[in-house]
């Protein structure tokens, strides 16, 4: 069985910008993964709208939410689904381990 719990998986999307979304699994099973979403910290920007993009500590969602456990054809391993996003609303998303590297991130 995987252990996701403590793991960050990141989901960056945008058409004309590309924003960085992390979550964070606090539990999980074979099939789902119960999560949070982590504030992303976008360093080096200077007002360009060309930083780089990482998971912070502060949680912004006010309850967990699940993501759908996926493996692709490598045996890597993905989580899909919808998940809280700016004002109560939700978006769709598939997340992918985060690497612990930093991401680019920007807003032109």
């Amino acid at each position: 069985m995987l252990n996701l719990t403590n793991q960050v998986f990141s989901h960056s999307w945008g058409y004309d910008m590309t924003i960085v979304d992390y979550v964070k699994v606090i539990a999980d099973t074979p099939k789902k993964a119960k999560c949070i979403t982590l504030k992303t910290i976008v360093k080096d920007d200077y007002g360009k709208g060309d930083g780089r993009a990482n998971p912070g500590e502060e949680v912004l969602t006010e309850s967990p939410f699940y993501l759908v456990v996926k493996t692709d054809k490598n045996g890597g391993v993905y989580l899909k689904g919808s998940y809280p996003f700016c004002n109560g609303s939700k978006r769709m998303g598939v997340f992918f381990p985060s690497k612990g590297g930093e991401y680019y991130n920007s807003w032109d």
